[in-house]
């Protein structure tokens, strides 16, 4: 069984305009539990005022929880990702995105986890049974190949490595240093090498649908994701 503390690891990039109202969700759910919370902000890269709006939610406070700002000189989600579950202390360990808080999916996680010892990780999935995948059919069907050849190339059973997750602490953090992708496969590296060393996973049906305009274009991160995946298979094998 877990003893419960949650860590929530929220990567930051051009968020001036969503972060307040993510505190303000944040802050109300740590007053209505009794379960140790903290909350890590990585900002990266913003050329806006993400970072002044963390830090004054800091100098405001959390409420119960303690609340840690970090800020990276780059915009790098996985980069973001590598920091914030390196300063982190929960035994679970939520990593979210910031357009997507939802702290409900983050207290059913933890309870699965708690029933399930082998449990390394739960993952919101858009590609299981069940899924409610709203965004264009362009953004689906790149999720599609991304996802499918995730599987190809390191025999991994996930089918859905992107997205918000809830993590068992401790083994995810002992991986940081043999992860070595940043980038958007940073959370693709960690989840396989978890599978690796025999932990299993739940994948979840999850709601998605874009609220504002992507950050970047699928076409743009082809050569990336493509070079990334060579470099995991050699690193790992299949």
């Amino acid at each position: 069984m877990v003893s419960s503390s949650i860590s929530v690891v929220i990567p930051c990039h051009n968020e001036e305009l969503v972060l307040p109202g993510v505190l303000g969700h944040l802050r109300a759910w740590v007053s209505g539990t009794v379960i140790p919370v903290e909350v890590v902000l990585v900002e990266n890269g913003s050329s806006d005022a993400t970072l002044a709006v963390a830090n004054a939610a800091r100098e405001e406070g959390m409420g119960g929880a303690r609340l840690e700002v970090l800020s990276l000189p780059v915009g790098d989600y996985g980069g973001a990702v590598r920091a914030g579950l390196r300063a982190s202390t929960g035994s679970v360990v939520a990593v979210l995105d910031c357009d997507m808080v939802d702290t409900g999916f983050v207290e059913h996680c933890r309870t699965l986890l708690e029933r399930d010892e082998r449990l390394g990780a739960v993952l919101a999935s858009k590609r299981v049974e069940g899924a409610n995948d709203e965004r264009s059919l362009y953004r689906r069907m790149g999720t599609l190949v991304f996802s499918t050849l995730v599987r190809l190339v390191t025999g991994s059973s996930l089918v859905d490595t992107h997205g918000n997750k809830v993590l068992r602490g401790e083994p995810a953090r002992s991986l940081l240093d043999a992860v070595k992708e940043d980038g958007a496969l940073f959370d693709t590296e960690l989840l396989v090498r978890m599978e690796r060393d025999g932990w299993s996973f739940a994948e979840l049906p999850a709601t998605v649908r874009e609220t504002r305009p992507p950050r970047s274009s699928y076409l743009s991160r082809v050569p990336s994701a493509l070079a990334g995946l060579v470099r995991l298979r050699g690193r790992i094998g299949r």
